[in-house]
């Protein structure tokens, strides 16, 4: 835009405001008093250049001004406050992270202060109060006090054709036997089977039964059996030939009945 001297309809010289294509955009009128004076005129340019350098230099849509009151309205978030805000989410996510390292359910804590010296209990828990304890040597006042291993062989070298048994010493009154092992071997011709057993009360009970009988060959079964006084241990051979051997061996360990 340019300010240059034009004349009105009526052939009277006046200050016109053009664009860069020449096209009159304003015709400024001037009284009979002289006042566009040739000063004013440059002082009316030089406005106008300002405004057009202001509208240059952005889009020709846009317009920068200068900003005198906020238009934010009251209560609005500052730079401050957001940095603020900022600075408390980041140790918000710094704790999450920290959660992520264990179980959901668990926190790492340091201890910072450790209990004052002096007598402390965690809880109900008695950390400091020791229970008595009272050590008795085994003997009879004590139920199922041991009093030594116990073994024994049974062997008969003379059997009879056909069933034949073997038994063990009964427990005597006033004593537990814990059997251990039993083990049962049988000698000659073999016979139909072998079955190792205990007694308890005048019932048998099998432990074991070898039907595939191999002469001079041992067959042992490790248990844990508990016989009174009278009970006892026991072998039984079926199909056996007169004269030849039927071997029984038991361990274990003997204690005060209760």
């Amino acid at each position: 835009m340019s300010l240059i001297q034009g004349a009105d309809s009526g052939n009277i010289a006046r200050p016109v405001l053009v664009d860069s294509l020449g096209r009159a955009l304003v015709s400024l009128a001037v009284d009979s008093v002289g006042l566009a004076t040739d000063a004013k005129l440059e002082a009316v340019r030089a406005l106008l250049d300002l405004l057009e350098n202001a509208l240059a230099t952005v889009a020709t849509d846009k317009l920068r001004t200068s900003v005198i009151d906020s238009a934010l309205p009251s209560g609005a978030a500052t730079l401050g406050e957001q940095q603020t805000q900022t600075t408390a989410l980041q140790l918000i996510d710094d704790l999450r992270n920290a959660l992520a390292t264990v179980a959901t359910d668990k926190l790492r804590a340091s201890v910072v202060d450790a209990l004052p010296a002096g007598a402390n209990n965690i809880g109900d828990v008695d950390v400091l109060t020791m229970p008595t304890v009272t050590i008795q040597a085994a003997g009879g006042d004590k139920p199922f006090a041991l009093e030594g291993v116990v073994k024994e062989e049974r062997v008969n070298t003379n059997l009879s054709a056909g069933a034949n048994g073997l038994n063990g010493t009964a427990v005597p009154a006033g004593k537990l036997y814990v059997i251990t092992q039993v083990t049962g071997m049988y000698l000659g011709t073999p016979p139909s089977f072998l079955r190792l057993l205990i007694n308890i009360g005048g019932i048998n009970l099998l432990i074991h039964e070898e039907r595939s009988i191999t002469s001079g060959r041992w067959y042992s079964v490790s248990v844990n059996l508990y016989l009174s006084a009278g009970d006892y241990v026991a072998a039984y051979v079926e199909g056996a030939t007169a004269g030849d051997d039927l071997t029984l061996q038991y361990c274990g360990y003997a204690m005060d009945a209760p």
